[in-house]
């Protein structure tokens, strides 16, 4: 699956379900997540792979999605998940959940319900949707938040947050970048859904 928001890029890849590697293992997902070195927008950089905060998120999104995939129908199964960052003008996370959530549903891997992600900032008194790299990066933008919800019940399935510009927090402020992404991811799932009922159409 491809998913584009902005000038963000970012591919997954599903490789399963397949027999798990022990008989008795109930299967598990395994999560891979690469930046490519053309990625970062006006620069280039290395190709990251392994590093300490792509391994947090590795982590992240086999949580989420383990807690989402209805493994009893598909026992005894593992899944791999690829993730591709082609290019990153910030809100990388978002894209990336988004992109594995497509990248399952195309692959029949059967799951309660889609899980999607928005991302969102709060800068002079004004909430901000979808951050670009030049906002997450500003010393002056309280950002970047990170969520994401169950596609039907809307339940908040995961919320992390990076700052660099050291602004504290104040419930009021977290309430209104959280009401903001919220909305933010609820058409996004209406445009992802969208895009599936077109795709399958066609077949």
């Amino acid at each position: 699956a491809s998913f584009k928001i902005g000038n963000t890029h970012v591919v997954a890849f599903v490789h399963g379900p397949q027999q798990a590697k022990k008989e008795k293992d109930l299967g598990q997902i395994f999560c891979y997540f690469t930046t490519a070195h053309f990625a970062a927008i006006g620069e280039r950089r290395r190709a990251t792979r392994g590093d300490k905060k792509s391994a947090e998120f590795e982590s992240n999104v086999k949580g989420m999605f383990e807690s989402c995939v209805l493994k009893e129908n598909i026992p005894h199964s593992d899944i791999e998940v690829h993730i591709v960052v082609l290019q990153d003008d910030g809100s990388v996370e978002s894209a990336s959940i988004n992109a594995v959530s497509l990248a399952l549903v195309d692959a029949g891997v059967p799951m309660k319900e889609m899980i999607v992600s928005c991302s969102s900032g709060y800068f002079k008194n004004t909430p901000l949707l979808d951050l670009t790299h030049a906002e997450s990066s500003s010393f002056s933008v309280i950002s970047e938040f990170r969520v994401a919800v169950l596609s039907r019940s809307q339940s908040l399935a995961y919320v992390n947050y990076d700052d660099i510009g050291g602004h504290k927090l104040t419930p009021e402020v977290v309430r209104e970048v959280t009401e903001i992404a919220v909305e933010g991811c609820k058409s996004i799932h209406f445009l992802m859904r969208q895009k599936l009922l077109e795709f399958y159409q066609q077949i």
